[in-house]
């Protein structure tokens, strides 16, 4: 597999999935 930056539980990954979920959560409430 190819390792992404932040990817493998490194620094600011946790942030970043929490970014994604906002945007997915805010994507699917304006399509609903």
């Amino acid at each position: 597999m190819i390792r992404k930056p932040g990817s493998d539980k490194g620094p600011g990954f946790s942030m970043f999935g929490a970014y994604v979920c906002e945007l997915i959560e805010g994507y699917v409430k304006l399509r609903l």
